[in-house]
C-alpha cells in the first residue's frame, strides 16, 4: 500500500469513525514519514492522531503522536512548537508511569536543545535521560543518549567530558 494514498484515507476518515487502531495506523505512518525524510506529512498525521487519540482518551497514543510531532516539527524549524510537543509528550508519560517513553521524550527535548547548539542545556537533559535509562535498563536509549553527548561534548570542545559520557 502507498503510504501517501494511506494517509489520504485516514485523514479523509470522519472524526467518529476514528478507532485506537487507526490512531495507532496514523502514528506508525507518522513515524515512517519522519524516517524518509518527509517531514510535513509526518506531521500531518501525527497532529491528526494526537487529536483523535486525545479525543478517544488513549493517552498512550496521544503521547506517542506529540513525540513525533515533535520531531516532524523540529526537522521544520519549528523549536517552540516542538518543545511544546515534547514537553507534552513527557508529561503524558510521567502520568502514565511509562519510564522508556518518558526516557524517550527527556532525550528528544534535549536534542533540540542540540539541534539549536546550546550544548550546556543539551548535556542537562540527555545527562537524565542517561540516568534514567540506566536505571530502568533500557540500552537503546542509553545509548543514544550517551552518543549525543558526547557529541555535546565534542561540541564543547570537552573530549573528556565526551569519553566519560561514552564510558
Amino acid at each position: 500500500i502507498d503510504l501517501t494514498e494511506a494517509l489520504r484515507y485516514l485523514t479523509t476518515l470522519p472524526d467518529a469513525e476514528h478507532t485506537p487502531d487507526s490512531v495507532e495506523a496514523l502514528v506508525q505512518l507518522a513515524r515512517n514519514f519522519f524516517f524518509a525524510a518527509q517531514p510535513m506529512e509526518a506531521l500531518q498525521a501525527a497532529s491528526l492522531a494526537s487529536r483523535m487519540a486525545a479525543s478517544l482518551g488513549q493517552d498512550v497514543l496521544v503521547c506517542d503522536a506529540r513525540g513525533v510531532e515533535g520531531l516532524a516539527l523540529s526537522d521544520l524549524g519549528r523549536f517552540t512548537e516542538a518543545t511544546v510537543a515534547h514537553a507534552e509528550s513527557w508529561r503524558l508519560a510521567r502520568t502514565l508511569g511509562d519510564f522508556e517513553r518518558e526516557g524517550w521524550a527527556i532525550k528528544r527535548v534535549g536534542d533540540l536543545w542540540q539541534a539549536m547548539a546550546q550544548f550546556d542545556a543539551a548535556i542537562t537533559y540527555l545527562s537524565r535521560s542517561r540516568d534514567l535509562a540506566a536505571e530502568h535498563e533500557l540500552l537503546d536509549l542509553e545509548l543514544s543518549s550517551r552518543n549525543n553527548l558526547a557529541n555535546c561534548a565534542v561540541q564543547l570542545r570537552d573530549p573528556e567530558a565526551g569519553l566519560r559520557a561514552l564510558l
